[in-house]
């Protein structure tokens, strides 16, 4: 409700209110139905976005459905641009049953018509054969990891969403990063603190300099979300190259839901899919 503040959230779906001048704002009109990234939160009654980081809402979306796919989709898709991903490559996706794992699958192999491997628990082994990998690891299992192993470098491209600094987490990138093929690609979404300088550094090296200071074949990066993407990420939905994303809970903040439940489930790192709040 209260626009001015910062409040918890960051990927929405709704209908436009208000917009702004800035030129990047004259494709919206209110009234029409928008999604993206609201930088000051958006897990409120109203939410304000950088024209830039919005788009068109799907047609073929429902809100919710529109609502859970900004960042983990747009995170994969980046990912794949960062590493020229293409057509008959192989990728290894770690943590393939959570958010950005199962767009590092659907994204692979159905938009960029690479093979794609999955790595998740045993649970999940089914789940995440039906989202269409074309191979899958259950990393519980001893000797399927042994396996993967004695393949030796197998993988163009191995994007990893579950390493971290954080010790709850695995760090799967000193074993899996030895099935790289040469000039293959290690692209994470989190990692060391020492990844994360350089990560923050290419953002001022790169362009200035034209120099990356990311370790060799490794990318830690963070999301650079634009109007553009989310066209072309609306436009495989509405084309049905892709299809709905799987939904774990719908949490109804109007029923006075609560909200810290879907944060619990979230830290849980064991939701299949997504959390999407609903207002």
């Amino acid at each position: 409700r209260h626009i001015g503040k910062h409040v918890v959230g960051y990927d929405f779906a709704g209908s436009v209110v208000s917009v702004g001048s800035d030129p990047s704002c004259r494709k919206f009109k209110v009234g029409e139905y928008v999604y993206g990234m609201a930088a000051t939160g958006s897990i409120a009654e109203y939410a304000r976005a950088q024209c830039s980081m919005i788009a068109h809402k799907p047609k073929s979306l429902d809100f919710k459905q529109a609502a859970s796919l900004p960042v983990v989709a747009l995170t994969s898709l980046e990912a794949y641009m960062k590493t020229g991903l293409k057509k008959g490559d192989n990728v290894l996706v770690i943590g393939a049953s959570g958010g950005c794992g199962i767009y590092g699958i659907t994204l692979a192999e159905k938009v960029f018509k690479a093979k794609a491997t999955g790595i998740c628990s045993t649970k999940n082994v089914d789940f995440v054969k039906s989202i269409g990998a074309s191979a899958v690891v259950d990393y519980k299992s001893e000797s399927a990891m042994k396996e993967l192993s004695k393949k030796g470098r197998q993988f163009d491209v191995i994007y990893d969403t579950v390493s971290s600094f954080d010790p709850v987490d695995p760090d799967y990138e000193p074993s899996m990063a030895q099935l790289l093929r040469e000039n293959g690609k290690y692209i994470a979404i989190n990692g060391w603190f020492s990844d994360w300088t350089r990560c923050l550094l290419s953002k001022i090296t790169v362009p200035l300099f034209a120099f990356d200071v990311n370790r060799p074949n490794y990318e830690l990066f963070l999301l650079d979300a634009t109007t553009e993407m989310l066209e072309t990420l609306a436009s495989y939905f509405d084309s049905k190259t892709l299809t709905k994303t799987p939904i774990a809970t719908v949490i109804n903040l109007d029923r006075n839901e609560s909200l810290w439940s879907g944060f619990e489930q979230m830290q849980s790192r064991r939701t299949v899919g997504k959390i999407v709040f609903e207002i």
